[in-house]
């Protein structure tokens, strides 16, 4: 235990730690009491998964984790590294995006099985639905903290991605040049080439 947070195990080499304060806050949002093992499993269950599905993505990017922390309102995954603007946005999708794959796997379950009527199980799948499904909606409003302040960043992030101007002209040859003009363009490509290319030991890479 360490600053509040009690270390429940590792996944993937990543710290899943909980804060100590969760259980109490979650027992007063689950209330009823009969549905209180079922849907405080539901919600644990929400929380890692949304954290994993940013976890996932921070690696894709070239990110590190260095946490997934269970919170009195929800969860964090703490990370690291140097990623690109449009990559923090891809992040910010991650954790509804698992949610929703999660969403989708049940419900597809119970078209086959049919809804359980037993109070735990019961509770479980409403957790797992409806509760995932409003806490979808809640994280995508574009307010901070929540993920869709930064997520709804990747349409105007992207779309300015693919208007950066490039940085020589294509390269392709074009059957309406004449032998010529394909022969200069190609000198000004290697021109530029020349001029435009760091040396090798100016190069930065990233582990």
């Amino acid at each position: 235990m360490r600053d509040g947070y009690l270390v429940l195990g590792r996944w993937g080499g990543v710290t899943v730690r909980l804060h100590l304060l969760a259980p109490l806050i979650w027992l007063f949002y689950v209330g009823n009491a009969a549905s209180v093992p079922g849907a405080l499993l539901g919600l644990v269950v929400l929380i890692f998964v949304h954290e994993v599905g940013h976890a996932v993505l921070v690696r894709r990017n070239g990110g590190w984790v260095q946490s997934i922390d269970f919170l009195p309102f929800g969860g964090e995954c703490s990370w690291h590294g140097s990623v690109s603007p449009v990559g923090e946005s891809v992040i910010a999708w991650g954790g509804v995006l698992a949610q929703a794959l999660l969403l989708a796997v049940v419900n597809a379950m119970l078209l086959v099985t049919g809804r359980p009527h037993e109070p735990f199980l019961g509770s479980l799948v409403h957790s797992l639905t409806v509760t995932n499904l409003f806490m979808i909606g809640l994280n995508l409003l574009p307010i901070p903290p929540l993920d869709g302040s930064r997520a709804w960043l990747l349409i105007p992030r992207g779309l300015a991605r693919l208007r950066k101007p490039r940085r020589f002209e294509d390269v392709r040859p074009s059957a309406s040049r004449s032998w010529w003009q394909r022969l200069v363009s190609r000198f000004r490509r290697r021109k530029l080439r020349v001029v435009d290319t760091p040396p090798p030991n100016d190069r930065k890479y990233l582990n």
